[in-house]
């Protein structure tokens, strides 16, 4: 069976052939899922992809349509991912940022861990350090001087071209911190189901500005939890 994916902005149409879609078991309430495909490429060459999809506009939610989010939040020059994708069935598709290995340190590990960390799953501590060690090392680097300095000096400038463009950051998860394989990270935005030019979520008589400020201390709030953790996990492993 073959999908045709369409750009939300920018890019040519593309068509995945054979996928395998599997639903994702996370925290949020709204339902997304893994697709394990082969793109198809000029001449008809295949290559395997894994990508992650969700519905385009959840109307059971009063939350912002995904794709117009994307955009608006692109345009501002905010950490999104570089490409969003359509299906015909309303379906919006990116590519799976930790596919090649890379983690995603926000909200959803953040719950994760403390729930593991609660029951005292210490099989699953050791299991996590001998799978991700190298990870969780650049991850706790990334907390340590200068590198902190220049983590928090990145967010201080997507606060302010948030602010600059009046812009609701996503009060739910605003930011997550991608850290991949060889120790290098970035900042991306993915929860876009909040946020945009309204706030549709929590405390809406704020300000954006307001608002921002909020989201940069739940996102370092999120992160220091991890951290908190993963030292913990740490610990109890030796």
């Amino acid at each position: 069976m073959k999908i045709e994916l369409k750009p939300v902005s920018g890019k040519k149409t593309v068509e995945i052939d054979s996928p395998d879609i599997e639903m994702m078991n996370t925290i949020g309430v709204e339902p997304k899922f893994r697709i394990n495909a082969q793109l198809i490429g000029p001449g008809g060459r295949r290559k395997k992809v894994r990508l992650i999809g969700r519905q385009d506009n959840v109307e059971e939610l009063d939350a912002a349509n995904y794709s117009e989010n994307w955009k608006l939040f692109k345009e501002a020059g905010l950490p999104v991912v570089p490409t969003l994708r359509k299906t015909e069935n309303g379906k919006v598709v990116m590519t799976d940022l930790i596919a090649d290995g890379s983690e995603l340190y926000g909200k959803e590990l953040g719950s994760s861990l403390s729930t593991v960390h609660e029951f005292k799953l210490k099989n699953d501590f050791k299991k996590l350090l001998k799978d991700k060690l190298k990870l969780v090392k650049s991850f706790l680097d990334i907390l340590k001087d200068e590198e902190f300095k220049h983590l928090k000096s990145k967010l201080a400038g997507y606060e302010n071209l948030a602010n600059q463009n009046r812009i609701y950051l996503p009060f739910d998860d605003p930011f997550e911190l991608l850290v991949h394989p060889d120790g290098k990270w970035e900042l991306i935005i993915i929860d876009l189901r909040t946020g945009g030019k309204r706030n549709v979520y929590f405390h809406a008589e704020r300000t954006p500005d307001e608002n921002n400020k909020k989201c940069i201390k739940l996102f370092f709030d999120n992160i220091l939890v991890i951290k908190e953790m993963y030292e913990k996990m740490m610990l109890e492993g030796k």
